[in-house]
């Protein structure tokens, strides 16, 4: 998280640089990808990740400087819980959603008039469901929502006037959950992005 802010204060240093980057206006899009979330305390984590999307709006207010809106739906990840005095086992999946809002600050390519990098940075309202599963047989649900930062990098490449591509990598905090409720692991996306420019 600490090289996302970093880069992100970087590109608005870099933004004086006089060249054009991306361009002014509104813009909607897509994106699929994948994510990887981290470890829940007490719980062995079964898989690595697995495939993630988000639906995106926002504005730039002048070639370097925007804001922009996104929902993103993270991969369930599975865990195994052993409860050692008991000597049982069980299965816990976690299913993570994020609203987010972040600004971006965009610096463009020397040479070329169709590829700039990114920074973003922000705050995400994060939905979490959690199952927990004994032999196959659902025994406990819970819901946790709660706010953490955001932020990522990524490049675009103008297809067309109208019509941009891009790769984002980006994560999302984490949040402590305490004896009574599991916590929100930290998580990591990449996508894979298509936006239309109004």
């Amino acid at each position: 998280m600490k090289v996302f802010i970093h880069f992100f204060f970087s590109l608005l240093f870099c933004a004086c640089a006089g060249l054009h980057a991306t361009t002014p206006g509104s813009y909607v899009g897509a994106g699929a990808g994948y994510s990887v979330a981290g470890s829940e305390e007490g719980a062995r984590k079964m898989e690595n990740g697995g495939p993630a999307g988000r639906a995106f709006l926002g504005y730039n207010f002048n070639h370097y400087l925007g804001i922009e809106t996104n929902y993103t739906s993270i991969y369930k990840t599975k865990y195994a819980v052993t409860d050692y005095e008991h000597q049982d086992k069980f299965t816990l999946e976690n299913k993570i959603n994020a609203l987010s809002l972040v600004a971006k600050g965009y610096l463009p390519v020397p040479m070329s008039r169709t590829l700039n990098v990114y920074g973003l940075m922000g705050a995400a309202q994060i939905y979490s469901s959690i199952s927990t599963k004994f032999t196959y047989m659902d025994f406990l649900k819970e819901s946790n929502k709660g706010f953490v930062p955001t932020a990522g990098v990524g490049a675009t490449y103008e297809v067309s006037p109208r019509f941009t591509t891009g790769l984002e990598v980006s994560g999302f905090g984490e949040k402590k959950g305490d004896y009574n409720h599991f916590g929100v692991p930290q998580t990591t996306l990449t996508t894979l992005n298509l936006a239309y420019k109004f």
